[in-house]
């Protein structure tokens, strides 16, 4: 047997071996991906000289996951202020 088929017979072998191994190694954990929720408030004044003046106030709200790691439910970006309590 030449030196190709060797290394097809050992390549073959190592590809099994690394199927073994994948099967004995748990999967990555990660965070749960999250989005925080904001309450913004625009407030537009009238000064006495008949300029407008538009104020922001911003409140920071909680996170909302987005994608549970221990579940499989998800919350769509413009449905995550409905469910922020």
């Amino acid at each position: 047997m030449a030196g190709g088929g060797k290394a097809t017979i050992a390549a073959v072998v190592m590809w099994f071996l690394a199927a073994l191994a994948s099967l004995k190694v748990e999967p990555p954990q990660r965070d749960p991906i999250t989005v925080e929720t904001h309450d913004i408030t625009y407030t537009k004044n009238q000064q006495a000289d008949g300029t407008q003046v538009v104020t922001e106030t911003v409140v920071k709200g909680t996170p909302v996951p987005v994608a549970a790691a221990n579940n499989n439910e998800t919350v769509e970006e413009g449905a995550a202020a409905d469910q922020a309590v």
